[in-house]
């Protein structure tokens, strides 16, 4: 019986353990990434999208996936209807401050966090996935948040 108590202790302060280590692990990442991916991506490519140069923002901030499904000539249209349905894109910051690293449907690593889209009529969340390619961080794919509490439109960000 004694044996068995103290396979249950054994137990539980190995899991305690492990989960100490992959909170301080993962908070680490959120540090360190969470930065990165806001100063290095999203405040030049909203900055972009604020002063109307979508070719740019296409071009630099969005992976060859992305361009792969999605043309300059959708992608323009959508932020001219972004535009016309939100008003004017006055700034995006992370809803949460952290972006969780996964594994996406083509099994890369890609880190997903969820942006405030704040604009002049409606403001919105929406999902951003970030892959790095060839050593920069780019949009991987852009969805409506599920955090976002109003009807909006699919569209791309």
């Amino acid at each position: 019986m004694k044996q068995i108590y103290y396979v249950g202790i054994a137990l539980f302060l190995g899991i305690l353990i492990i989960s100490y280590y992959s909170y301080i692990s993962f908070r680490k990442l959120n540090e360190n990434i969470s930065p990165i991916i806001f100063n290095e991506l999203i405040k030049p490519y909203s900055r972009l999208i604020i002063d109307g140069d979508y070719q740019k923002a296409y071009e630099n901030y969005t992976t060859h996936s992305y361009k792969s499904k999605h043309s300059f000539s959708e992608y323009n249209s959508a932020q001219i209807n972004n535009k016309n349905h939100f008003g004017e894109l006055l700034e995006m910051s992370l809803t949460s401050g952290i972006f969780i690293k996964m594994a996406d449907k083509e099994n890369k690593w890609i880190y997903r966090g969820t942006i405030n889209y704040k604009c002049s009529k409606i403001s919105s969340k929406f999902t951003v996935d970030v892959a790095i390619e060839n050593g920069v961080y780019k949009i991987a794919q852009t969805y409506p948040s599920q955090l976002s509490f109003i009807k909006m439109k699919s569209m791309i960000y």
